[in-house]
């Protein structure tokens, strides 16, 4: 048998050859698209996570716990007034003999313990329902702040919260260590925190997370880099150039303007009190003693007293609301800044505070100021040597002024 032929003696150049497959068209090499230009060191952003829970300094939670304590005020002392003025009284002779005074009835004295219970109850259910089911008081909202499980991110429920109001005097005892406890736990708990299960953390934006070097790598290769603007004009991690931080004297110019701003609307709505208080009826003359002489008093009646204390109350909550949330905590710009041409914004993403922190802030300032003379004076001149031109106030809630 020859090599080129099969063992039937057919030779192998007689059988039909098959067609050649046509050759598999190479595939595209896969490209990895990048969510956003890319530089190198720079992560591109795929997919958005929650970070572990932060916990709450201490600034911050004793801030919320002083907003709370003023709304609670603001709502409990009319009350209290109210109950004042509408309580029953009967005329009986002066203990020293002296004339005639208003004494009150059975009924008076026991609507003053029961009125006190409604206000407890009320300061119950209002940490019951917001700290415990909706997982932050107004207060912990204004500083964005969240009482969670401790180790999740779920709410406490009312019995929990009430738990942990009930041994807060837990925490004050051995001269307050209990609350001092979170300045070195890892988790910034208290004791009555860790009774309860509960964490306070810090309300935060979602942490976006880095595509690989590999991927990176790729990505970088696939789309066009666009080229980084100029660190002088940009703000770079939350932070303005130093040119563009509000100067020492542009700080002091705007406050002198608000002071003067603020003062005359003070005068103001204590001028139109006085007015009301004079116009408003008032009770029969009386015999009173004044200045060793027997005269005849008209003094205001419960119900005009009543009337002037709401008229204030509402010119100093609608001041409040106006100034810190309408101005500074919406815009950034009081009317002494507006003059001046600063803002003040938040470290982190250099928008609006907001009018909590903005608030917060301003009690911040009203504390350092009880430190007698050198606090509120450091406080005051810190900005000529700080970084970013801030006072302490500044540093605790996390603001700084800038030129507009």
């Amino acid at each position: 048998m020859e090599e080129d032929e099969w063992p039937d003696g057919k030779p192998i150049s007689s059988l039909p050859i098959p067609p050649a497959m046509p050759a598999e068209a190479p595939k595209p090499p896969a490209t990895v698209r990048a969510a956003r230009p890319v530089s190198v060191g720079t992560p591109s952003v795929v997919e958005a996570e929650f970070p572990p829970l932060i916990g709450a300094g201490f600034f911050r939670r004793w801030a919320s716990v002083v907003i709370d304590s003023l709304l609670i005020t603001v709502l409990a002392v009319p009350v209290m007034l109210g109950v004042f003025v509408i309580l029953p009284t009967e005329r009986v002779r002066c203990a020293d003999g002296s004339g005639v005074c208003d004494e009150p009835t059975e009924t008076g004295l026991l609507m003053l313990p029961l009125t006190a219970l409604v206000i407890v109850l009320m300061v119950l259910w209002y940490i019951a329902e917001f700290e415990g089911n909706r997982g932050a008081t107004l207060g912990r909202r204004a500083m964005q702040l969240r009482v969670v499980s401790e180790g999740t991110a779920n709410r406490i429920g009312s019995g929990r919260a009430l738990l942990r109001l009930f041994t807060k005097p837990i925490s004050s005892s051995v001269f307050g260590l209990g609350y001092l406890w979170m300045l070195w736990d890892p988790k910034k708990q208290t004791w009555h925190d860790k009774l309860a299960r509960a964490q306070v953390v810090t309300l935060v934006a979602p942490v976006e997370p880095a595509l690989s070097e590999a991927a990176l790598s790729e990505a970088a290769l696939s789309e066009p880099v666009a080229p980084e603007p100029a660190a002088s004009t940009v703000p770079l991690g939350g932070s303005y150039p130093l040119h563009s931080y509000a100067s020492w004297g542009q700080r002091v110019a705007a406050r002198i303007i608000d002071s003067i701003v603020v003062s005359v609307y003070l005068v103001g709505s204590a001028f139109l009190a006085g007015v009301l208080l004079a116009w408003l009826p008032r009770e029969a003359p009386t015999p009173c003693t004044l200045n060793g002489e027997t005269r005849l008093c008209e003094d205001p009646t419960g119900a005009s007293i009543l009337i002037v204390v709401a008229v204030t109350l509402t010119l100093v909550l609608g001041f409040i609301y106006f100034w810190f949330w309408r101005l500074e905590g919406a815009t950034g710009q009081t009317p002494g800044r507006r003059v001046v041409g600063i803002r003040l914004v938040k470290v982190s993403n250099l928008r609006p505070i907001g009018g909590g922190l903005a608030f917060a802030r301003y009690l911040v300032q009203a504390l350092i100021g009880l430190l007698f003379v050198i606090g509120p004076l450091l406080n005051l001149l810190w900005p000529l040597w700080d970084e970013r031109r801030q006072t302490w106030h500044d540093k605790v809630v996390g603001s700084v002024v800038v030129e507009v």
